[in-house]
């Protein structure tokens, strides 16, 4: 490997000092205060300091597993396909070993939920980006009334922060969504923002601004989704604001998930069933998660655990998963090989994420 694609321990080290999330919320190199003005915080101040506040419905918002060899190579069965004409895509597979892997890190999701008005009440649309991982994640959905699927998108997603427009607590009294997002996050700062900022045609603008070169499909997927290009625009607008950074052109993978890429698990279904904690002791691995947990790399510990909160409904994506299996029980130093290489594998998306942060210039 060339001397330029070498990181020293200390330059590393203090690149992700500089990323740790209590510079999220740091007063230093904030904007103006004239910028102060759009938003309004359930907290009293953007300080590291934990803050509460109590709204309308009285409760508080807050501030912030190796394979075992057989006699034989076993064989992986493949999931019938529907169709053998359609390309298979690529899939980042979820390697596991011998060991256990770290815990999830802690919540790092900055989530915009805006829901239609009128008749496209029940319409929602989501955006979600983490800042440890540079990729900007659209989703948009019909929900019912008790807005199941919007509950069990953000306990999937653990956001350290949801915004919403200012419209949804006006007269000191909150919509159905909104006090069911509060009722069922209470530890997660819940940020309202001015309704003027969930603009579509800004949304869209931000993502062919910012979207990586071979991720355009994405904009034929989004470009009637306006409410979850709304939300996009609040969220990264916001990001700007608190951050005091915008991330650099073409620089962001973004993804569009719809409901019928993966199976719906509600959030009391997942806690009965123990999926990804336990009910007796949190600190205890013994759930689905903790028994499946051989993973070697952040990231692949946070795409177990999404799979296991929203099962894979997608038959090519589960066969190239199978394949990738197959390949590893047929050769075996490759995948021995491969489980010690990656075990030194730093977390490359929160390195990138870093990287690709420009500070903001003020004029």
């Amino acid at each position: 490997m060339g001397e330029s694609a070498l990181i020293s321990n200390d330059s590393l080290s203090a690149t992700v000092k500089h990323f740790n999330t209590k510079t999220f919320f740091s007063s230093e190199g904030q904007s103006s205060p004239s910028l102060l003005g759009p938003y309004t915080r359930s907290s009293s101040s953007l300080s590291d300091t934990p803050q509460t506040d109590t709204n309308a419905s009285g409760q508080l918002t807050h501030t912030f597993r190796g394979f075992k060899r057989n006699a034989g190579t076993p064989r992986v069965r493949r999931t019938p396909r529907a169709s053998n004409v359609q390309t298979p895509q690529t899939d980042h597979t979820t390697l596991t070993t011998g060991s256990s892997a770290t815990s999830t890190n802690a919540a790092s999701v900055i989530v915009a939920v805006v829901e239609g008005r009128g008749l496209a009440r029940g319409e929602i649309g989501m955006a979600s980006i983490n800042l440890k991982c540079p990729e900007l994640v659209l989703s948009q959905f019909a929900d019912t009334g008790t807005y199941a699927k919007v509950i069990s998108k953000l306990h999937v997603l653990m956001p350290l922060e949801i915004l919403m427009p200012d419209t949804v607590s006006e007269k000191g009294k909150g919509t159905k969504l909104y006090n069911l997002i509060t009722e069922n996050f209470q530890s997660v700062t819940l940020t309202t923002v001015q309704r003027k900022y969930f603009n579509e045609r800004k949304g869209f603008e931000y993502i062919q601004q910012l979207s990586a070169p071979e991720i355009s499909t994405v904009f034929m997927e989004v470009q009637t989704k306006y409410y979850c290009l709304a939300a996009s625009a609040a969220l990264l607008k916001y990001f700007e604001f608190v951050q005091n950074s915008i991330y650099a052109p073409r620089s962001l993978k973004v993804s569009f998930q719809g409901s019928d890429q993966t199976a719906m698990i509600d959030s009391a279904s997942a806690s009965n069933l123990e999926l990804v904690v336990n009910n007796r002791d949190h600190r205890s691995d013994q759930c689905l998660l903790g028994v499946l947990n051989y993973t070697k790399t952040p990231g692949g510990e946070r795409r177990l655990r999404s799979n296991i909160l929203e099962p894979l409904l997608d038959v090519d994506t589960i066969n190239i998963r199978l394949d990738t299996l197959q390949e590893f029980l047929e050769e075996e130093e490759l995948f021995f090989g491969l489980k010690n290489a990656i075990s030194h594998f730093l977390d490359i998306d929160q390195l990138l994420s870093v990287l690709i942060q420009i500070p903001k210039q003020e004029t």
